[in-house]
């Protein structure tokens, strides 16, 4: 058996599915994982994740208090902005406990910088390859969303250290990108984003767990449209003409309260950012704040839906670019009909089209088409299904996807020997 030490900023049970998930199913392709991550408790909705690898957690800011917490968390802000201390003193966490211990490769998984820099440095001292994974990067934002904490409202100053910061963090990931043996990533437009400063990237999609997310025919007796997950901005995920779809439905008597029903199943930050676009006004008889689920409660969340909301936005000269949501893969494995809005007009649209999951709708008129296409169906036979293309399924499936790692992992090894 291979030994794989995978650094990542996050891991289950609080975020970070694809490590999770990779973690489940890769022994089956003759590795086995050794994680260390960050502790993070503001989420734990992934309980079911992480296989049988090893997982060692380092908690970055240690202080109890509020005040206290959030006095230490600006301190070492300033240090990381100023110095990265927050990779170097990961890095010497993960020295001291892996220690005489062999390895045959690195995977780091990021969401933006952290912890490549000290992935980099042990793969070196290991002498091993490293394999970059990118989830997301901060070019592929609108504003600032992929910050993970807001600095302080300094009367709109506080733009200026985070446009610098976000600059900085930039320079020192991309210094670690071109140095990678290799880096794989989850969109068409991150391998074009990223093949500029590595020409070794390969395309890994995020997916679904074939064991959880199946399909199954569930008679409901309310037409249910669903959303999961988390709303950043309206610039990042719009949800205007599904809003204005749904209205028109209802206005002509289509879509009524004994028939109809829009469950959100996000967080509360989520929800207030809902409760601020003036589509949800007209449909405030039929919404139902749902709250976050555990991930192993999403499957049966689709089973009893009609159609699986998927929130986006067409890119402007600073995005979004290149997201592909988890939950629509979720819903890929499920073979629940997708409503995709609004289109993206990229590599989204085309996952969609090309998997026969639903649609990626540009105006309120194709939104109003489908959802009508479903209801009928939903009339029909009381629940709804898409057709979904067998290559899609296995495209898309996280077990399959491990194998991809796994392969790449492989190659890695066998050139550096």
């Amino acid at each position: 058996m291979k030994q794989l030490l995978i650094l990542c900023d996050a891991f289950p049970p609080s975020f970070a599915p694809r490590m999770g998930y990779l973690c489940k199913y890769i022994e089956e392709f003759g590795w086995h994982a050794t994680v260390m991550t960050e502790e993070c408790a503001r989420l734990n909705i992934f309980r079911n994740l992480g296989g049988d690898a090893d997982v060692a957690r380092w908690r970055w800011v240690g202080a109890s208090g509020r005040w206290t917490s959030r006095l230490e968390w600006l301190v070492k802000f300033g240090l990381t902005f100023c110095f990265a201390q927050k990779d170097k003193a990961f890095e010497r966490f993960v020295s001291r406990r892996i220690a005489g211990r062999r390895f045959d490769a690195v995977l780091c998984s990021s969401y933006h910088t952290f912890p490549l820099g000290a992935a980099l440095r042990i793969a070196r001292r290991l002498q091993v390859p490293l394999l970059a994974d990118i989830r997301d990067v901060a070019e592929q934002f609108t504003g600032y969303e992929c910050q993970s904490h807001r600095l302080p409202a300094l009367r709109g100053l506080e733009k200026l250290p985070a446009l610098l910061y976000k600059h900085i963090s930039i320079a020192r990931r991309n210094r670690v990108l071109r140095r990678a043996d290799a880096l794989t990533t989850v969109s068409d437009w991150h391998v074009r984003m990223l093949g500029r400063l590595n020409p070794h990237v390969e395309l890994i999609f995020n997916g679904y767990d074939p064991e959880l997310f199946v399909p199954r025919d569930v008679t409901t007796p309310k037409f249910v449209v669903v959303f999961t997950g988390r709303l950043l901005s309206f610039e990042m995920r719009d949800p205007s003409l599904f809003f204005e779809a749904a209205r028109r439905l209802m206005d002509r008597g289509m879509l009524t309260e004994s028939n109809f029903e829009i469950r959100w199943y996000v967080d509360e930050d989520s929800w207030r950012t809902l409760n601020t676009h003036p589509g949800m006004a007209p449909l405030a008889a039929v919404t139902r704040p749902m709250g976050l689920v555990q991930s192993d409660r999403i499957p049966g969340v689709l089973h009893e839906s009609s159609v699986s909301l998927q929130l986006a936005n067409k890119p402007s000269a600073h995005g979004p670019f290149g997201i592909m949501t988890t939950k629509l893969f979720e819903a890929i494995g499920t073979q629940k009909p997708v409503l995709c809005v609004r289109s993206d007009e990229d590599c989204l649209e085309r996952c969609i089209s090309e998997s026969g999951i639903g649609v990626a709708a540009r105006t309120a008129d194709e939104a109003e088409r489908f959802l009508l296409e479903q209801f009928g169906q939903w009339k029909e036979k009381g629940f709804t299904r898409a057709a979904v293309t067998p290559q899609a399924m296995e495209l898309y499936s996280r077990r399959n996807q491990t194998g991809q790692f796994a392969e790449l992992l492989d190659r890695l090894c066998g050139s550096r020997r």
